[in-house]
């Protein structure tokens, strides 16, 4: 049975029980010796082992446990640390851009909060290679979504579709266009993953297919097409523009609808309470803010 501590780093033999739970040695005089002659840079960063010889450059024994914690769990606490950071000094920051722009403090304050990334990719024509390879590999879901549907597959719900009973009320839809804002400032740094494939899968086109079950291949591979700009933004999405997605939002994929980053969910959820309907977007780099936009949707009556 595989425990924490797998024994003594120098004989293999277990290490007593009485001892610390991080030793890494056992209680011989011999093997101690032989540890403390192990260089620091030949020891593993997270359990202190020695370090095989073709790991050394990562500074990892090897073991799952090891690898999680240095590749994983560190480098996220480092991201929510710096996360934290920023979000502590955000307030003050919005403080300070609010009595630029003349608002008192206390209308400040009814600005939403929302720290977001920005994207500073540059807008670059479309290479024919990229339009080429979504093209192939819209045909492919657009085949598969065909076998699924004969096989039986009921078409999922969109996270833009609602029942004709449940409308959205103007403060949701304030509220949908002060988030889509948000999107608007970032510049879509979510889309950068949408490639050549820009998130579509066989779920998106069976959507289609069920809306429209007597269109061709050819015509929904080009109703797809139609929207790809001829300019977009270099490593992002082939729909991604710098003023947001060219794809309409009942053509895309269900992610693309329902995703919210940190900043966006920080915000989504406040205007229930009949506040008004605005946000303060700031920019984050990773360690600084930067920028700013003050946001404000007109509410009109439900």
């Amino acid at each position: 049975m595989q425990t924490d501590n797998p024994g003594c780093a120098m004989c293999g033999k277990a290490i007593p029980a009485w001892r610390t739970p991080t030793a890494v040695v056992c209680e011989s005089p011999t093997c101690a010796f032989r540890f403390a002659a192990v260089p620091a840079h030949e020891q593993c960063l997270i359990c202190s082992r020695p370090v095989p010889p073709l790991l050394r450059a990562e500074r990892q024994c090897g073991s799952a446990r090891c690898r999680h914690v240095l590749l994983v769990e560190r480098p996220r606490a480092a991201l929510q640390e710096a996360r934290a950071a920023i979000l502590a000094s955000a307030p003050t920051y919005q403080a300070q851009a609010a009595a630029a722009r003349g608002l008192t403090v206390d209308e400040g304050r009814t600005y939403a909060l929302s720290v977001i990334p920005k994207n500073a990719d540059r807008v670059k024509r479309l290479p024919p290679r990229r339009r080429q390879a979504f093209e192939v590999h819209l045909r492919k879901q657009l085949a598969g979504a065909r076998q699924r549907l004969l096989e039986g597959a009921s078409p999922s719900v969109s996270a833009v579709e609602t029942a004709p009973e449940t409308p959205l009320t103007s403060r949701r839809r304030a509220e949908l266009a002060v988030l889509g804002a948000g999107c608007g400032a970032c510049r879509g740094n979510c889309c950068r993953g949408g490639g050549d494939h820009a998130y579509q899968g066989e779920d998106s086109m069976v959507r289609y297919l069920s809306r429209y079950p007597d269109r061709e291949d050819d015509a929904i591979i080009a109703d797809y097409l139609d929207y790809v700009p001829s300019r977009t933004m270099s490593a992002g999405c082939v729909y991604q523009r710098s003023d947001g997605c060219a794809l309409p939002r009942d053509m895309r994929a269900d992610i693309c609808n329902s995703f919210y980053c940190d900043g966006l969910n920080d915000i989504r959820f406040l205007y229930g309470d009949g506040r008004p309907v605005r946000a303060f977007f700031v920019h984050h780099d990773g360690t600084t803010l930067h920028g700013g936009q003050f946001v404000e949707i007109p509410d009109g009556a439900d």
